[in-house]
């Protein structure tokens, strides 16, 4: 379930379709009829209304989603939304837009499991841009996955428990996950995999 399908809930639907989620099982729900007209024009299932309110929720199908994505432009409001997610399905994925850096906390404390700031993700990349223009294009590039590299994580397989991070081929692994235990980059040659173990890696888009 996405909630806002302004510029940044069009630009996760985006996203979710780029890496091939099921266009039937998304559920974009905005108070914006304009907004829904457009989402409906592109086959997107579409509801008109307040996200906050149990009825639409339950419209949408709540008991049964796995992630809820709130991206309203209002704090206030991705804290009631969030409430009102986990009232009606207290196992749902909760990633939340906090636009205010202050407002962070009310918006953990709503149940966010993910809380992302684009203004100071968009803050910091600009200063990154400054001195360093290559890695800044990588990391434009990871936040796209639409074209070159993409940043994924799956569990070890059997045939990899027992290698390096570096000997797996055709990905980059940039970090292992091992209970609560991760290692970072600047770690990995002295991992070996384990059963169990997760790994985040850089790869190719194809």
């Amino acid at each position: 379930i996405i909630c806002g399908y302004g510029m940044t809930g069009q630009a996760v639907v985006d996203e979710l379709l780029n890496k091939k989620y099921d266009i039937e099982q998304l559920v974009v729900i905005d108070n914006n009829e304009e907004f829904i007209r457009y989402a409906a024009d592109n086959n997107i299932t579409a509801l008109l209304g307040n996200a906050s309110k149990e009825n639409i929720l339950k419209k949408a199908a709540i008991e049964k989603a796995q992630t809820i994505i709130i991206t309203t432009g209002r704090d206030d409001t991705n804290v009631l939304i969030g409430l009102s997610a986990k009232n009606l399905n207290p196992d749902i994925s909760i990633i939340s837009r906090a636009n205010e850096i202050e407002n962070k906390k009310l918006v953990r404390q709503s149940g966010a499991d993910y809380i992302i700031t684009p203004s100071i993700t968009g803050g910091r990349l600009m200063v990154l841009a400054i001195k360093n223009k290559l890695s800044t294009k990588l990391l434009d590039d990871l936040l796209t996955s639409r074209y070159g590299v993409d940043v994924n994580e799956r569990e070890v397989t059997m045939e990899e428990i027992g290698k390096k991070p570096k000997d797996i081929l055709k990905i980059v692994v940039i970090e292992v996950n091992r209970g609560d235990t991760i290692y970072p980059a600047s770690e990995l040659d002295n991992v070996t995999l384990e059963k169990g173990d997760w790994l985040v890696f850089i790869e190719k888009v194809i």
